[in-house]
């Protein structure tokens, strides 16, 4: 059978990447790096180098959609813009409901199933007794651990228990779940075991935002990423912080901070400052700050932000390594144009390469 071959051509960075028919064939000018690549795209399944990917938030054509199912109920909801992503270890997953509407699906359910899916979503097949659409790519079922009011609105709280993924074939799968088995995990990392790291992999097939937190207390500052956070539809903010790091103490104990997104411009300033969760309050000459500071509680904000919001800690509660903390939100300003600095996990990207979605993928 004569077979139509997808041409595709990709830019990450200054490199040019050609994939034909999901893999690729030629990039300029390394050619060792070609063979390399080849070679593990062969084995694994996979040509991106990192396991995490940035992203232009505004650029990524065509994201994944999510759909919330309940089991035994046909009732469905879009909460693509209303889910967030809170927590790996366990993962932890945040649904925000407004007062205005239908909620009873919700409290008759202890669990739900969430649906990553392409096209528009058509309920069409059962997944764990879960309704779901058959072409899904992606799929998490969570059990409630926590409620909380924010304002007028509800937010709930998930632990994931299942995940299930076609980003990859099984085969490839299989594959590097066994080269994760004997690959050694470096000093400070948090071990996902199983099907958590499938789970968490179906996580960051959303795009999620990278801002920096920034918090001072008189001429001493802290500056450092997160990725787990979002706001709840009124006025409020949720954000998620390992137990163990002195990141989340200062927050603890400072309560009010500023949260900056990113020009996606600044990705590896950004994902440098990494290690501040470890770090004590320095002088704000060692840190590249804005001249400005914020509005109300005069923090310095990063040089390279395009917009922050000022938050004030108003309480928090503890799931597995995580303290989740809860912010009201009081004041949100736009400094200047850009894009924003997001990245997504190597399984998604590289399921967008071989589907022939342009793509561009910034490389640390």
């Amino acid at each position: 059978m004569k077979r139509n071959l997808r041409l595709t051509q990709y830019r990450l960075q200054n490199a040019i990447f050609i994939f034909l028919d999901g893999w690729l064939i030629l990039k300029q000018p390394n050619t060792a790096f070609h063979i390399n690549t080849v070679f593990k795209k062969l084995i694994t399944g996979l040509g991106i180098p990192q396991q995490y990917v940035c992203v232009a938030l505004e650029e990524l054509s065509s994201p994944l959609a999510v759909t919330l199912t309940f089991s035994g109920e046909d009732h469905t909801l879009d909460v693509t813009q209303r889910h967030l992503f809170i927590g790996y270890k366990p993962l932890i997953i945040a649904v925000t409901l407004s007062s205005r509407e239908p909620q009873q699906a919700f409290d008759r359910a202890d669990t739900i199933c969430l649906n990553f899916h392409h096209q528009p979503f058509v309920a069409n097949s059962r997944w764990s007794g879960f309704v779901t659409d058959s072409k899904a790519v992606a799929r998490l079922v969570l059990k409630r651990i926590y409620e909380k009011v924010l304002g007028e609105d509800r937010v709930l709280f998930y632990e994931g228990v299942q995940g299930r993924h076609s980003f990859i074939s099984s085969w490839h799968q299989f594959v590097n779940r066994q080269r994760e088995k004997i690959r050694p995990n470096p000093v400070g990392n948090v071990n996902l075991p199983g099907n958590l790291h499938d789970m968490v992999r179906i996580a960051y097939a959303v795009p999620r935002i990278i801002p920096l937190i920034t918090l001072r207390e008189g001429e001493k500052m802290n500056m450092f990423p997160t990725d787990l956070h979002g706001p709840v539809l009124s006025k409020f903010y949720i954000s998620s912080l390992r137990l163990n790091g002195k990141a989340n103490s200062q927050v603890d104990r400072l309560k009010r901070l500023a949260l900056s997104y990113m020009d996606v411009q600044a990705f590896k300033d950004v994902y440098a400052l990494g290690k501040n969760h470890m770090q004590e309050l320095r002088e704000r000459a060692l840190f590249n700050c804005a001249p400005h500071v914020s509005k109300t509680y005069e923090i310095p904000l990063p040089r390279e932000a395009i917009r922050y919001r000022e938050l004030n800690q108003t309480g928090s509660f503890d799931a597995g390594i995580h303290r989740i903390h809860f912010y009201e939100q009081v004041h949100e300003e736009k400094l200047k144009e850009g894009l924003t600095l997001a990245h997504i996990h190597q399984y998604y990207a590289q399921w967008r390469l071989d589907h022939g979605m342009p793509t561009h993928l910034l490389l640390r």
